[in-house]
């Protein structure tokens, strides 16, 4: 930084006009303050040049939200932690029923056709055990249907509600009418 004798007479008017010190030319604090006026007015300078910028940042902002109608959040430090746990919140709870919804599709799919493969298996079975049971079935005189089963061991028949022991190796079962 230069210091002419220019600078100098400037220098000295200005700080007598602003503050109403006169300083002396031979003063040696005059370069000092001198070199003080002459940073902060570079500073002044660099903060009005800013102060510019973001007024003319926050001018394009708005026009940019005014033209795109949308909301813009201002969040001040430590605040925008709420708001994404938020936006998480929401979109696991969306994914989360629509998974669920899934879930409960798919196990109802599999019950249905559980089902019918169970009646599938039924229907092939039941025409062969027909078969068999209708040719073992006897009717009596007071008109009901008995059928003779050989003895096991266990409760194989124990849910059949009438049963007996003819002998130690037939049970006979008493259906109802038809």
């Amino acid at each position: 930084m230069s210091w002419t004798k220019q600078d100098r007479d400037t220098f000295i008017k200005a700080y007598e006009k602003a503050y109403g010190i006169l300083l002396k030319e031979t003063d040696e604090m005059t370069p000092l303050l001198y070199s003080i006026y002459q940073r902060s007015s570079q500073t002044e300078l660099q903060l009005t040049e800013t102060q510019n910028l973001i007024s003319e940042l926050k001018a394009h902002m708005e026009n940019i939200k005014k033209q795109t109608g949308s909301k813009i959040y201002n969040f001040q430090p430590g605040e925008a932690w709420k708001w994404q746990l938020g936006i998480a919140g929401k979109i696991i709870s969306v994914f989360g029923v629509i998974l669920a919804f899934l879930v409960l599709c798919c196990i109802a799919w599999w019950a249905m056709n559980d089902e019918i493969q169970k009646s599938r298996k039924f229907l092939a079975t039941a025409n062969s055990l027909e078969k068999n049971m209708v040719a073992k079935m006897v009717i009596g005189s007071d008109g009901n249907y008995f059928l003779r089963f050989k003895r096991v061991n266990g409760d194989t028949l124990k849910p059949l509600e009438e049963y007996w022991h003819e002998s130690d190796s037939v049970i006979v079962v008493q259906l109802p009418n038809k």
